[in-house]
């Protein structure tokens, strides 16, 4: 059994039944292939034009977000989730080259195999700056917010979803 290198939100160790293996970085310098990463694991130095480096949020966490999802400039219809679903926010990350993000998160958790960084908006909360913590929760990547993509029921939440750039 192999042991999430982070710990869950109560602080517990997670074991991941089905672990994911990354893949050779050869596959990230061809925009056919399937590249995996995996927390902890080998990373290219660029990604396309792109460079690849390590980051970390503000510790005045929530106040990182909002200052980062100012900086995104575009126009977007209102948000009006429907009765009885919550408001959550999502990223679908693109690539220069065509290739699109995609998290499987450990143990098919919340029942998906693979999907697009999203959640629930906090109380208090914005939507751009929800999504952008998603995308870093979740996958890692500071991302760019580039435009509004479309709004999204599901069973629990009405999900908004942004392109965006890493």
């Amino acid at each position: 059994m192999k042991i999430h290198p982070r710990k869950n939100d109560k602080g517990q160790a997670v074991a991941i039944n089905k672990p994911h293996a990354h893949t050779g970085l050869e596959t990230w310098t061809d925009p056919t292939a399937q590249a995996v990463v995996v927390p902890e694991g080998p990373m290219p130095e660029r990604i396309g034009d792109v460079r690849v480096s390590q980051w970390a949020v503000e510790s005045s966490g929530a106040g990182s977000w909002v200052k980062l999802a100012a900086t995104a400039e575009f126009d977007e219809p209102p948000f009006n989730p429907p009765s009885g679903l919550r408001p959550a926010a999502g990223v679908v990350t693109i690539e220069p080259d065509g290739r699109v993000w995609v998290v499987a998160p450990s143990n098919a958790f919340g029942g998906y195999e693979a999907t697009f960084p999203k959640g629930r908006v906090d109380p208090g909360t914005d939507l751009r700056p929800t999504a952008l913590r998603e995308a870093y929760e979740e996958s890692g990547l500071l991302v760019e917010l580039h435009a509004f993509l479309i709004d999204v029921p599901r069973s629990l939440t009405y999900t908004r979803y942004y392109i965006a750039k890493r």
